[in-house]
């Protein structure tokens, strides 16, 4: 007879297969366990990386960038000059205009704004007059138009100003008031225009003798660093703005751009330089002129109404009409004419008699103009 002893320790077939079934059950939760393990490194491994990569976006955005065109405007601003009313009885000076000197830009540039300029001060947007008076010249910031704030400061009464210049050329047209808008802002550009003319000169110490406050010397400095004549010269440009009790002048930011030599949003823009005056080699002057501006120059040509145009013209394809006012304040003449008819990006010079010889560069390759 068998001894049923013999198996006493033996599993049974039940057992074994419930012992089977947990190794199972073990093996698939350590392999549920490894895969959800690996889902969540990766997905780390992810975000590590983007996480990298945003950072060095970042970084790379705070370096100072190289080349290219923003460079004209990532300059400080140059030194302000404020052009003052005369204090009257009961009433304390105040500014009528200021002017930007600076000849740190390429093209160098003397830029006039109307005293009711408005612009970003420590509580909100306010005419320049007013936080001048309420703050100090030390508030003017330019912000979006010019970035950062002036290099310096200096005041002259308007007065004092005119007076020397009507009494050295004689036949000065300057107002007596500037007044405020763009005509205030043109004529405080072309009078200081002026005194960098006289920089260097024999006439350099009446210059010195005006009663300047504030930074002089850096002022001086300005001036003599401008000489003989700065690229630009003219307004700041901008619009009018009236209503019920308040007006002041709102700066146009897309026009200043150009104006200070960025690229313009059309492309590149091509001046063509038409002699209208007769003058024999004008042509090739005033494009020697507005060479500096670093536009596309194409052959200057005779006009159409050849040797009968008296006054010059600036015609422009539509949206560059600011290159074209930036071209005007270069030569110091002409007028402005927007035209839907002319080729995109294209501008045109019409030289008349009215241009002034005196100031243009020497004609350089003169035969390359057609009269």
């Amino acid at each position: 007879m068998n001894d049923p002893s013999g198996d006493r320790n033996a599993a049974s077939p039940g057992q074994e297969g419930r012992r089977g079934y947990r190794r199972r059950q073990l093996a698939l939760d350590r392999a549920r366990w490894r895969r959800r393990l690996a889902r969540w490194l990766s997905v780390l491994g992810v975000v590590l990386l983007v996480a990298a990569g945003v950072f060095a976006m970042m970084s790379s955005l705070d370096e100072e960038p190289e080349g290219g065109a923003s460079e004209v405007l990532a300059a400080k601003p140059g030194l302000i000059l404020l052009l003052l009313t005369e204090p009257g009885e009961g009433a304390s000076e105040q500014v009528q205009a200021a002017v930007l000197l600076d000849g740190s830009t390429e093209p160098t540039m003397l830029l006039g704004m109307p005293g009711n300029t408005l612009l970003e001060g420590p509580e909100g947007f306010d005419p320049l007059v007013e936080l001048v008076r309420d703050y100090g010249p030390e508030a003017l910031d330019f912000g979006a138009m010019l970035p950062g704030s002036p290099s310096g400061t200096a005041s002259l009464p308007w007065m004092d100003l005119r007076e020397l210049l009507v009494t050295e050329e004689g036949s000065s047209q300057l107002p007596e008031s500037l007044g405020s808008g763009s005509g205030a802002a043109e004529a405080s550009a072309q009078a200081v225009a002026r005194l960098v003319a006289m920089s260097g000169g024999e006439r350099w110490e009446q210059v010195e003798d005006l009663p300047i406050e504030g930074d002089t010397a850096e002022f001086l400095d300005a001036l003599a660093t401008l000489a003989p004549a700065p690229a630009v010269v003219g307004g700041l440009p901008g619009r009018e703005v009236e209503g019920v009790g308040y007006a002041y002048y709102e700066p146009d930011l897309n026009g200043i751009q150009v104006l200070l030599g960025g690229e313009s949003r059309e492309g590149k823009v091509e001046v063509e330089v038409q002699n209208g005056s007769g003058v024999a080699g004008i042509a090739q002057r005033v494009a020697n002129a507005i060479a500096p501006l670093s536009y596309s120059m194409l052959p200057p040509k005779n006009a159409e109404d050849f040797p009968n145009v008296e006054e010059t013209k600036i015609v422009a394809a539509p949206g560059v009409v600011p290159d074209a006012e930036r071209i005007r304040q270069a030569l110091g003449a002409g007028t402005v004419v927007p035209r839907e008819s002319l080729p995109a990006n294209r501008v045109v010079v019409i030289v008349g008699k009215d241009m002034p010889v005196e100031g243009l560069p020497g004609a350089g390759e003169e035969a390359s103009e057609a009269g």
